[in-house]
């Protein structure tokens, strides 16, 4: 039985994207049920919702500094639907001990560096600049600390610097 899953993501949701597609296989362990973002003008958004996914926008300034508020009414929104695993896919949100405890085991991060090497936006374009070495995709499994528990897969990517600078190739 596939997985009701959201996908939480904070811009474009290339990544998102990537896992709508993978879950059209009827074979796929999930069903992307949700795609939620922490900005309202996020891109991905409007992806989602041309694929068809429900989506929902939780403005975190409108929370100021009150993270555990911010991550309450994220947790309501997942309830309502009825996720049962959530993907951070270009979340760019620090989420606390508490929240991650509730996902745990239930939590996956994908980021596409090997952390804590090359973090943030311009993760694509760190391993082309001298002295940077080579990275990978990494499907994370989230634990209560910001180290992540245990990588389920890893491919080793290398930068092309002839293709998009968003995209990747294998090495």
């Amino acid at each position: 039985m596939r997985k009701r899953t959201a996908i939480l993501i904070s811009g474009r949701g290339s990544n998102m994207v990537a896992l709508i597609e993978a879950a059209r296989d009827p074979a796929y362990p999930a069903e992307i049920a949700l795609v939620v973002s922490n900005n309202p003008d996020a891109p991905g958004l409007a992806r989602a919702r041309e694929a068809g996914i429900t989506t929902a926008a939780i403005d975190h300034r409108a929370f100021g500094k009150d993270r555990a508020g911010f991550e309450a009414a994220l947790q309501s929104v997942l309830e309502a639907h009825g996720i049962e695993l959530v993907c951070l896919a270009g979340f760019m949100r620090l989420l606390t001990a508490e929240f991650v405890s509730k996902w745990q085991g239930r939590m996956i991060n994908i980021h596409p560096a090997l952390l804590p090497d090359f973090k943030g936006l311009d993760t694509p374009r760190a391993p082309s600049r001298p002295a940077r070495r080579p990275t990978a995709q990494r499907f994370i499994s989230w634990c209560r600390k910001w180290t992540p528990a245990r990588s389920s897969r890893k491919r080793p990517c290398r930068f092309a610097p002839t293709t998009h600078p968003r995209r990747w190739q294998r090495a």
